[in-house]
């Protein structure tokens, strides 16, 4: 039962660890220091862990890889210019980072999905830090929201709290499936219109994939959960960290411009 307990203890740090890089991705300004940690390790680590199921997703780890062998100051200069194009304006984004357009046919924001979605943040004892400001139904506050339950779930599967992860993890499922996979494939179509492919069009359908594989192993770990005993899941009761838990704590605190936009935060 122990390397069963491990294999789940890096699976869920590794997702945790890509969700917060979507978030910093798709919330602000790309920077120097963000291009550093999407070209470490950790990262294609990470994505070689998560897509060795998926052809699509499971080349992502060579397109950090190709981008780590580049210019990174053109690299950053020409994605921040992406990045303001497809998700800022000026004007309306080329690729509309909310879910309400994709689901209602109409552009403006804050719609009632929108307060379909904040519910489900107060649900998990969230909000948006700038609630009102920004729609509830943007991406990065999405992964950014399925980067803390993701979090909370690595915290609670190593206290031993089988049945507590179980039900984080199909929380979560539930909104992947619910706000994210109805709408995340035709944002990739959207971002893949670009005039350009420095990195958000190949992120975009990077994060739609990652979705629809998550789905799957949220699921899968969700039932080991909840058919485990607590007493059987590991000698000590407990797991170690991981590598990937060294890159979420590097990256929570890394700040971008426009980043408080789209960021959760606790009630």
């Amino acid at each position: 039962m122990n390397d069963e307990m491990r294999t789940v203890n890096e699976l869920l740090a590794a997702r945790a660890e890509a969700y917060l890089l979507f978030h910093k991705l798709f919330g602000g300004a790309p920077t120097p220091e963000l291009f550093d940690e999407l070209m470490s390790d950790e990262a294609r680590g990470a994505f070689e862990i998560l897509g060795s199921e998926s052809a699509p997703l499971s080349q992502v780890a060579p397109l950090l890889a190709t981008l780590s062998a580049g210019d990174r100051d053109a690299l950053v200069e020409g994605a921040r210019g992406e990045y303001t194009r497809l998700l800022i304006g000026p004007g309306q984004p080329e690729a509309l980072p909310w879910e309400s357009p994709y689901v209602s046919n109409e552009a403006w924001f804050f719609q009632e999905n929108t307060l379909v979605v904040r519910r489900a943040y107060e649900e998990a004892g969230l909000r948006a830090r700038m609630q009102g400001h920004t729609p509830d139904d943007h991406v990065a506050i999405m992964v950014d929201f399925m980067a803390a339950l993701g979090r909370r779930s690595v915290e609670v599967l190593r206290e031993g709290r089988l049945n507590d992860a179980a039900e984080l993890l199909r929380r979560q499922e539930r909104f992947l499936t619910e706000h994210m996979l109805n709408w995340l494939p035709l944002f990739a179509e959207s971002a893949r219109r670009s005039k350009t492919a420095v990195l958000y069009p190949q992120m975009a359908e990077a994060l739609s994939e990652f979705a629809k594989v998550d789905a799957v192993l949220l699921s899968e770990v969700a039932y080991w959960a909840e058919q485990t005993e607590p007493e059987s899941s590991s000698e000590d009761g407990t797991v170690g960290e991981t590598v990937f838990d060294a890159a979420y704590n590097r990256l929570r605190p890394l700040r971008l411009v426009g980043l408080e936009d789209s960021e959760i935060t606790a009630l």
